[in-house]
């Protein structure tokens, strides 16, 4: 498997409401003037949401204490909800082992600092960050034999490369038994290859769980390491059990 899947569309799944501003709920109590000027804000992709929030927290002062009463009383049915929706899914997601990254999640979504679009690309990133392993062909390094064998040998190699089906143990073997066959010298070099790929990998993962370690998602990408060394598994196995993990995060 040369790489692991790359989420490269992930948007906001936590189903929060209008949080942290909830601008619809004060456009359904004022008037059709303010009710635009709220419509502009909430279309507003690109001020950092606490300049919105400024501009909204303008227009609720200026309504009747009646209108502000009855926004309120809606916040807060609304928070309530958001509260109890928010404890289910950690609870779910710290049972599959990505509690880590929804609580990293919601603290985009929080962050007031932050423009929508900017909350919408830094959970891309995040999720991004946690799929984009891309380690190599490791563990079966079918293309460097491939190489420096002769064309009846390759065509073979390319043949078990292409195979998705058969678990890599098997696939492993076929490549052992294409190896014992090449002479002492391109032996040794492939040894010699794989050596040099293997210590790059390594260096590659030690620097990457590190990375995860300081978002807290390095269980996962442990997770993600563990099923792709899994020789037991086909590569479409594989694949299937990667994608299975990316949907947890939902």
């Amino acid at each position: 498997m040369k790489c692991l899947l790359l989420l490269a569309i992930f948007v906001i799944s936590s189903a929060l409401a209008d949080y942290p501003l909830y601008i619809d709920e004060l456009g359904d109590l004022v008037s059709k003037e303010d009710e635009r000027q709220l419509d502009i804000l909430e279309d507003d992709e690109y001020t950092q949401r606490s300049q919105l929030k400024t501009q909204f927290d303008a227009i609720l002062a200026r309504q009747s204490p009646a209108v502000q009463t009855a926004y309120q009383a809606i916040v807060t049915r609304e928070e309530n909800e958001r509260t109890m929706k928010e404890q289910s899914k950690m609870q779910r997601y710290q049972m599959r082992g990505v509690g880590s990254v929804y609580q990293q999640i919601l603290s985009i979504e929080g962050d007031l600092s932050l423009s929508e679009s900017q909350v919408k690309q830094q959970i891309r990133d995040l999720i991004s960050f946690i799929f984009s392993c891309s380690l190599a062909d490791y563990p079966l390094y079918i293309d460097e034999l491939a190489d420096i064998v002769n064309w009846e040998d390759e065509r073979f190699l390319e043949r078990l490369e292409d195979d998705y089906y058969t678990p890599r143990y098997e696939i492993l073997a076929k490549v052992e038994e294409i190896l014992a066959r090449q002479s002492p010298a391109l032996q040794a070099a492939y040894r010699a290859l794989v050596a040099n790929k293997e210590n790059t990998r390594a260096a590659r993962v030690a620097h990457m769980l590190r990375q995860h370690e300081m978002r807290g998602t390095a269980d996962i990408f442990r997770r993600i390491l563990d099923v792709q060394g899994d020789i037991e598994l086909s590569q479409m196995d594989a694949k299937k059990l990667i994608r299975d993990l990316k949907s947890r995060l939902y």
